[in-house]
């Protein structure tokens, strides 16, 4: 996702203002992990649990099942400190996103003491002007101060107001849309039934 991040602020800047993609990336992003964690069971649990909190993971299962209420009775809440240790190791990075950090124990780890402790949230990407991007207040090239637009291998230069040729043979069609311009939009026109 980083690549098509760079490649759209990147481009951003040619059809709208610079730093929207990255700031609407970012909501986006956010709405979606609080979404999921706020969903989630032992998520919710734990960004309402009283912070910081250290011990073993046998003794965050009371705080986390009093703080659920009857979320406890389905099946997917975790019953032993096995199961609530794979459902925290699975949240850590949306929780982190969420202001809430869980540091997991190593493996070398005798005490097997977990930390759960509030962070600040982390701030979304912010704009930042490639330096290949147009300026805010420059317009963009247009057709005829291009040499070769997009690489297409030539010019795209228009005689307009001294009509235009189409196919090369010195015939006057104005309403043939010439390489790289499009014709306007026509309403369809209501077909008539032959019966």
């Amino acid at each position: 996702m980083a690549d098509f991040a760079k490649w759209a602020t990147a481009c951003e800047g040619a059809y709208d203002t610079a730093g929207i993609f990255l700031r609407a990336y970012g909501e986006n992003r956010t709405n979606a992990i609080t979404a999921l964690v706020a969903e989630d069971m032992v998520g919710s649990a734990v960004t309402r649990l009283l912070l910081p909190w250290e011990g073993q993971i046998g003794m965050l299962l009371e705080p986390l099942a009093h703080l659920a209420g009857d979320q406890t009775k389905s099946r997917e809440w975790p019953k032993t400190p096995r199961g609530l240790g794979s459902a925290l190791r699975r949240l850590v990075p949306f929780l982190r996103d969420c202001g809430v950090e869980v540091e997991v124990p190593g493996k070398n780890d005798k005490t097997r003491t977990w930390v759960i402790r509030a962070v600040a949230v982390p701030i979304a990407p912010t704009a930042h002007r490639q330096p290949d991007q147009q300026p805010d207040n420059k317009p963009l090239k247009t057709e005829g101060e291009t040499a070769d637009p997009g690489g297409l291998g030539g010019s795209f230069h228009h005689n307009r107001g001294r009509g235009r040729t189409a196919g090369g043979n010195g015939s006057d069609t104005p309403d043939a849309p010439l390489i790289g311009e499009q014709r306007p939009e026509q309403p369809e026109q209501p077909r008539r039934s032959r019966f």
